[in-house]
C-alpha cells in the first residue's frame, strides 16, 4: 500500500504544546495512534467490534524520527500504511506532515492478543479487510 493521502487531519491543541508552542515530543505517539484508529475505519474496521469479539492490538515496539517541529494551532495531515503483516503481528508506517512539509515519521509494531491476553492470530475477518484495502490501493 501506498502512503498517497492522508487517513485525518489534526489541528494541533495548546494543551500538547510545550512553553515553547512546540508540540511536545511524545504528542506523536498519539498522533500516530488517530491515524491508526482513521485508517481502520477508512478500511471499514471497527477496532471496537474487534475488541468485542475478545481481540486486542498492543503496540511492541515504536519509533519516531523528529524532522521539523509542529506548533500550536498547526493544521497536520496525518498518513499510515501497513508495512508488514504477520500472522500475529502488524508493522504501520507512519507521516505527518504540515502543507506538504514532512514532521514526522514513525513505524510501529502492534501484537494481537487474545482473551488470555497471549499472542494470537489475526482473525481472518481483519486479514481479509486489510487485503482488499491494499487492493484497492493498487497493490
Amino acid at each position: 500500500m501506498k502512503m498517497n493521502q492522508p487517513v485525518t487531519r489534526i489541528r494541533v491543541r495548546f494543551d500538547e504544546t510545550d512553553q515553547q508552542g512546540v508540540v511536545h515530543h511524545g504528542n506523536y505517539i498519539r498522533y500516530f495512534e488517530v491515524a491508526r484508529i482513521e485508517f481502520f475505519r477508512s478500511i471499514g474496521f471497527s477496532y471496537k467490534a474487534f475488541e468485542a469479539e475478545g481481540f486486542r492490538m498492543v503496540v511492541a515496539e515504536i519509533q519516531v524520527k523528529y524532522q521539523r517541529p509542529a506548533y500550536f494551532d498547526d493544521i497536520l495531515d496525518l498518513f499510515v500504511d501497513i508495512e508488514k503483516m504477520g500472522s500475529a503481528s502488524l508493522t504501520f508506517k507512519f507521516q505527518i506532515k504540515r502543507d506538504q512539509e514532512p514532521i514526522a515519521l514513525g513505524q510501529a509494531k502492534l501484537a494481537c492478543l487474545g482473551s488470555t491476553n497471549r499472542p494470537i492470530r489475526f482473525p481472518a475477518i481483519f486479514r481479509e479487510a486489510l487485503k482488499a484495502a491494499a487492493c484497492q490501493k493498487g497493490d
